[in-house]
């Protein structure tokens, strides 16, 4: 029984290690500047005038320049673990300051997808962003 009880706990010890491997290994990719190259909000997409701006990703925080100026920022968790993988923000402004807005993010070399709806809705379970879903989607690629 105690042997049952040592291997248990030792796996659990091994997953949890191996948790936060994968949450350093996205955090690395997450950090830097990225450059907004498209957006779509409830089935609209955004034009080609409004598809400027930038997201800068921290360890733990995130600020956000959009054309026209507006600026904001937050602080942000990640699970690498989950499919897709969720990230919950916590905005310092705009409609849903100090909320958990839900998200799901996805990089793939040089490009970085984010999927959310504004609380209190909840998390996307894939990259769209139709009409009616209150869904806001948007691609950036890292700035070099």
């Amino acid at each position: 029984m105690r042997g049952k009880l040592l291997m248990t706990f030792a796996a659990l010890l091994f997953l949890a290690a191996d948790s936060k491997d994968d949450v350093k290994k996205d955090l690395d990719q997450l950090r830097g500047t990225w450059t907004l190259t498209s957006g779509e909000i409830d089935g609209n997409k955004l034009p080609e005038d409004q598809v400027k701006g930038e997201l800068v990703m921290k360890e733990a925080s995130y600020s956000w320049t959009a054309a026209g100026g507006d600026k904001g920022g937050g602080k942000f968790k990640i699970d690498p673990t989950k499919k897709p993988k969720h990230m919950d923000s916590v905005p310092n402004d705009g409609p849903a300051e100090g909320q958990t807005v839900e998200e799901i993010y996805e990089v793939e070399g040089d490009t970085l997808k984010i999927c959310f709806a504004l609380p209190p809705a909840k998390r996307p379970t894939e990259f769209t962003a139709p009409a009616g879903s209150g869904r806001w989607l948007f691609t950036y690629k890292r700035k070099k």
